[in-house]
């Protein structure tokens, strides 16, 4: 087997596998694209490293900086953040993205995030401009927010934090829903935020 990587300009790169052999007096060649596997190998070994750093984390903060830094390396999403349940609010402790800011919601106010928080559902909001919950973070980026996922974190049947990430195109976060669930439901390792709250 002989592995090709095709780099393209504007997509991104592809990966074949060819196989030659001998037909005849002449060669025969079969070529399989094989891009989604090596795409998919590549993610899980992302999400198998940075568990093994949850692990060791220390602080909470570090613990969402890992969580966060896990979402750009398999997914690409630089924007949103980590929030954590304290009483009645929700204090965003980490914020990635167009210089935003931390900041404090109330859980008894709007937000997709508290939504996420009060309903224990992930929340994908596909058009924020059409979702009277939708709070634009504190940024001083010209380009809104236009699509978001709030996926909450449970401890026994409880919301005990959330991450959140935010696309500046409508839409733009379709393809994330069963990725994100699937990271932080089933490799998540849960017990680095046990430790904290």
């Amino acid at each position: 087997m002989v592995l090709f990587k095709l780099c393209e300009k504007n997509t991104g790169n592809s990966f074949f596998d060819i196989k030659a052999f001998k037909v005849g007096e002449g060669l025969g060649i079969i070529t399989t694209d094989i891009t989604e596997n090596v795409l998919y190998e590549d993610r899980l070994k992302a999400v198998y490293e940075n568990s093994l750093k949850l692990i060791e984390a220390k602080s909470l903060v570090e613990v969402a900086s890992i969580t966060f830094d896990t979402i750009t390396s398999v997914l690409g999403y630089t924007n949103g953040g980590f929030a954590i349940v304290e009483g009645d609010t929700l204090n965003n402790i980490l914020i990635k993205g167009d210089n935003l800011t931390e900041y404090i919601l109330p859980l008894d106010g709007n937000g997709i995030t508290v939504r996420a928080v009060s309903s224990g559902q992930t929340q994908l909001i596909n058009d924020t401009r059409m979702d009277p919950d939708f709070i634009q973070g504190k940024t001083d980026s010209p380009v809104p927010s236009l699509s978001e996922l709030a996926v909450p974190v449970k401890l026994d049947d409880k919301v005990v934090s959330v991450i959140n990430i935010e696309h500046n195109d409508s839409r733009g976060l379709l393809g994330a829903l069963i990725t994100i669930e699937f990271i932080f439901q089933a490799l998540f390792p849960i017990t680095a935020i046990i430790q904290f709250c």
